[in-house]
């Protein structure tokens, strides 16, 4: 009988491995160093076990960004989970994602090139990268809501526009990392991002 659930954490594991040598690779040595065949001997696996998992380069940059932003979002909510208010702890996990990921260059000279690739499958067809971030993100606000006692009116809405504007902030070059300070990230998460998401 074939085990799934440890052929599923096998497969998992590949996946991190992987995602983590291109993020040291890029980390140290910069974003135009990141090939398949790099990361494959960073992360000390044969090219075709990278390929069993991503297409090319663009497919596997694209899942670091996805993992890293749940990653981080994940330990906001953490950090928040003890907000009354569904509408504030949003707030904080917002402006958190987005100063620790703005403050992190490499994940930024990651983001760069692949932004109008994300935007296109957030409006379009999405990868199961990308739907498995929104479907974090989905299942994050749902729990925040039920916490809090405050529903949203649409978890998958909510997911989908949340990412949409944190990549947006982390790669406009008219803002960027100078949201950090003087709670603008927070006024604009109040102004665009909470009305309509809840039940009044």
């Amino acid at each position: 009988m074939t085990n799934f659930t440890g052929d599923q954490n096998f497969a998992m594991q590949q996946r991190e491995a992987i995602s983590a040598a291109c993020y040291a690779l890029a980390l140290a040595e910069g974003f135009d160093a990141v090939t398949l065949e790099a990361v494959a001997d960073r992360a000390g696996l044969p090219m075709e076990a990278v390929l069993d998992h991503f297409d090319d380069v663009d497919e596997l940059v694209e899942y670091v960004i996805v993992d890293e932003i749940g990653q981080v979002m994940a330990e906001a909510a953490v950090l928040f989970s003890s907000g009354t208010s569904a509408p504030d702890v949003i707030v904080e996990v917002f402006a958190y994602t987005y100063r620790r990921l703005a403050d992190t260059l490499t994940f930024r000279e990651l983001l760069g090139p692949a932004r109008d690739r994300l935007m296109a499958h957030l409006r379009g067809d999405r990868p199961e990268t990308l739907i498995l971030a929104l479907n974090f993100a989905s299942e994050e606000l749902r729990t925040l809501g039920e916490r809090t006692g405050m529903p949203l009116h649409d978890n998958d809405a909510g997911a989908e526009f949340y990412v949409r504007l944190l990549l947006s902030l982390l790669v406009s070059p008219q803002l960027g990392p100078d949201l950090s300070e003087d709670g603008v990230v927070e006024a604009l998460v109040r102004r665009w991002l909470l009305p309509g998401m809840f039940d009044s």
